[in-house]
């Protein structure tokens, strides 16, 4: 009996702890409360482990609207009973936080069916993948048809007889444009690199100061400018390490691209009002005010000159969005800033 109690004992450790690990929503609602759920969970619902634990699970839910994807309201018990546990994919909506679509089932565990298991999924970002891949093209078909044209433009011009000189500024132009083409497609491939940029992944707590001095220490290798990063206290953030190295990695690159020589480059990360901002400022001339509410949308460059397909920044939105934040410019005494802020999580979290 203490052999098999001891069995018993290490497979609940086991099953918790896989529960806890798990990137999905994991809620256990046996005899009317809510007995386990995970991080992920007290993360969706923005609050603290311990408030989930005991609770009532009709009022965990209040404040929050699920919707079906013809637009219809659910209620996930109801619809669980319906689809006999099956996953369905729900719209969630609550105040102040961005909408997601989660894939949710509900298993029941009694024959009653007052007891029950709710996991979910977050697709939020297959989602958005989709529609990404569907602007990539639209942004491909649209820039890579100018290079091809000047291209096919000198060829024309090579068949017929010129100059010697002539013949040179054509084959020059020519080949600036294949530079360009080739520019383009490097831009194209890294932006359809699933894997690197929006590919769902496991969310875990990630300290934003550390992850800012690994990415200031591996780009000021190959930069004119001074990076130094201002990060006097731990702010951890619940998110895709990756993701946000990609995030703040494109905002120092920018800074690269459009700072002084020789300047200096600041990375900041502080707390403010709830929320973990990382600020990116250099000592270049600015954004123009008529520019900073459309510099983080999609194909937008900071001027003609800039290479690339104007995805930088834009994909900095879509990561900070992702995970529940914004992406801005602000307003500093030296010029702009450009800033990724969001929702801090809890210490004890953190530390988990």
């Amino acid at each position: 009996l203490i052999e098999a109690n001891d069995q018993a004992l290490a497979a609940e450790r086991a099953f918790r702890t896989v529960v806890e690990e798990s990137p999905e929503l994991k809620i256990l609602v046996r005899g009317g409360v809510v007995e386990i759920a995970n991080p992920a969970v007290a993360h969706f619902f923005g609050l603290h482990l311990g408030d989930l634990l005991r609770a009532d699970p009709a009022g965990l839910f209040r404040g929050v609207e699920f919707y079906s994807e013809a637009g219809e309201p659910v209620d996930l018990l109801e619809t669980g009973r319906a689809t006999d546990g099956h996953p369905q994919v729900v719209r969630c909506v609550v105040d102040d936080q961005p909408e997601r679509w989660m894939e949710a089932s509900v298993a029941f565990i009694d024959p009653d069916q007052n007891d029950y298991v709710i996991s979910a999924r977050n697709v939020t970002e297959e989602r958005r993948l989709e529609a990404l891949r569907e602007e990539v093209r639209s942004l491909a078909s649209h820039d890579l048809r100018s290079p091809i044209t000047v291209v096919r433009g000198y060829l024309d011009i090579l068949e017929k007889p010129v100059t010697d000189e002539q013949r040179e500024k054509a084959v020059a132009a020519a080949r600036r444009a294949t530079e360009r083409f080739e520019g383009l497609l490097n831009d194209l491939r890294d932006a359809t690199r699933v894997e690197r940029i929006l590919a769902p992944q496991v969310m875990r707590p990630v300290e934003l100061g550390e992850l800012s001095r690994q990415i200031a220490t591996s780009l000021q290798v190959g930069a004119l400018q001074t990076i130094v990063v201002d990060a006097a206290a731990p702010l951890s953030v619940l998110g895709d390490s990756d993701r946000l190295e990609q995030a703040i990695t494109n905002l120092v690159s920018n800074a690269i691209k459009h700072g002084p020589a020789e300047g200096t480059i600041e990375i900041s990360v502080f707390e403010r009002n709830g929320h973990a901002v990382v600020a990116v400022e250099d000592e270049g001339p600015g954004v123009a005010p008529e520019h900073r509410d459309t510099l983080f949308d999609r194909g937008v460059r900071g001027s003609h000159d800039t290479p690339g397909m104007g995805l930088g920044l834009y994909i900095v939105r879509i990561v900070a969005e992702a995970h529940g934040g914004n992406a801005h410019i602000e307003q500093t005494p030296g010029g702009t800033r450009f800033v990724i802020e969001l929702p801090v999580i809890a210490s004890e979290a953190a530390d988990a």
